[in-house]
C-alpha cells in the first residue's frame, strides 16, 4: 500500500490481481454508452474474489491511516462509459472509505481539494497540499482508495472505461474499541 498526501488527505494506491475486463463485458447496461450496475456486486459469485481483495486492501489502508476497525464493503458497483461521457462531481454518502478500481480505459479520476478557496493559500508556487484538485491517473488494476466525503469525478475518455466503485463500512460501531468512529 502507498499512501499519498493530496490537500493534505491520505489517498491509497495498490493493485487488485485478476483479469476483471471479462467479467465486466458480461454485465447489462441500459444503454451502450454510459451506465452502472446495482451496488451489490460483492455478493455476487463473479465478483466476490475482486470484493475480498478490497477488503483487504481498504483494511490495510485503514490501518495505515489510522482507523481502528475493521472495514468491510457495503456496496460495489460497475460504471461503463463511452464516448466522452463522466459522472458530475460528487462524493459518498454514508460510508467511511470509498475506492476506484481502473479495469480499462485511459481517464483517471480527479479529486478536488475539500478546503474552501477564502482559505486556501493566494499563490500557488507548486501542486502539492493547497491545489485546487488532484488526478490520479488510471492504471489497470489499479485501486485508490480515499475518504468517502471527499469530492471527485471521472475524466472523459473516448474509448470504453469500465471501473469498479466501492464503499466501506466498519463491521462493528458502538463498543469501546470503535467509540472514535462513532
Amino acid at each position: 500500500m502507498n499512501i499519498q498526501s493530496a490537500f493534505p488527505i491520505p489517498l491509497g494506491f495498490d493493485n487488485v490481481t485478476g483479469d476483471w475486463v471479462t467479467p465486466a463485458s458480461l454485465e447489462t447496461f441500459d444503454n451502450d454508452y454510459f451506465g452502472q450496475t446495482t451496488g451489490d456486486l460483492h455478493k455476487t459469485e463473479r465478483w466476490l474474489p475482486l470484493a475480498q481483495q478490497l477488503e483487504t486492501i481498504a483494511n490495510t489502508y485503514g490501518k495505515n491511516i489510522g482507523c481502528i476497525t475493521t472495514l468491510k464493503i457495503s456496496n460495489m458497483w460497475l460504471n461503463k462509459m463511452v464516448g466522452f461521457n463522466t459522472i458530475q462531481p460528487h462524493y459518498h454518502s454514508n460510508s467511511l472509505f470509498s475506492c476506484v478500481v481502473y479495469v480499462h480505459g485511459s481517464s483517471g479520476t480527479r479529486f478536488y481539494n475539500p478546503t474552501p478557496p477564502q482559505l486556501q493559500a493566494s499563490e500557488y508556487e507548486d501542486k502539492g497540499f493547497f491545489y485546487d484538485d488532484y488526478t490520479v491517473g488510471p492504471e489497470t488494476n489499479g485501486v485508490v482508495m480515499f475518504p468517502s466525503n471527499l469530492r471527485h469525478t471521472s475524466m472523459p475518455c473516448a474509448e470504453e472505461r469500465f471501473t469498479i466503485s466501492a464503499n466501506f463500512n466498519a463491521v462493528e460501531y458502538g463498543n469501546l474499541r470503535t467509540l472514535n468512529q462513532l
